[in-house]
């Protein structure tokens, strides 16, 4: 996992970056079934995520072309990047996908996997 000019990169950047790490680190030697690039925008940042044979990559802004696109308000992206699933953002119209649906789905079950080998998770403790 390579987080590109992580000093200048964004919340949104930091926390999808972060909960990539976290899942990498639950599975070792086990890069998931991801290949393509998604781009995510919200709360006037973009940040672009791209998986392949060596693992993920985050960069600042987003491509024109992109495998699959994630945009919509911060809150939501942001409880994606914990590792939920904000479907009353999704029916709401809060967050609009596009794209490959199968790297978003995919996507989001990584995220979730980070969220189950955080510290506490599953204890109730905060």
């Amino acid at each position: 996992m390579r987080i590109y000019d992580r000093d200048r990169m964004s919340l949104l950047g930091l926390a999808m970056g972060s909960s990539i790490e976290r899942a990498f680190a639950a599975a070792p030697g086990a890069p998931p079934a991801l290949r393509g690039t998604i781009a995510l925008e919200a709360g006037g940042m973009g940040v672009t995520v791209r998986f392949g044979a060596e693992g993920a990559e985050i960069r600042q802004g987003v491509p024109r072309k992109a495998s699959a696109r994630l945009s919509g308000e911060l809150v939501p992206l942001v409880e994606l990047a914990a590792g939920e699933l904000p479907f009353a953002a999704l029916l709401g119209r809060r967050v609009r996908l596009s794209g490959n649906l199968r790297l978003l789905w995919r996507f989001a079950q990584l995220l979730r996997s980070a969220r189950a080998a955080a510290p506490g998770a599953g204890t109730g403790a905060a």
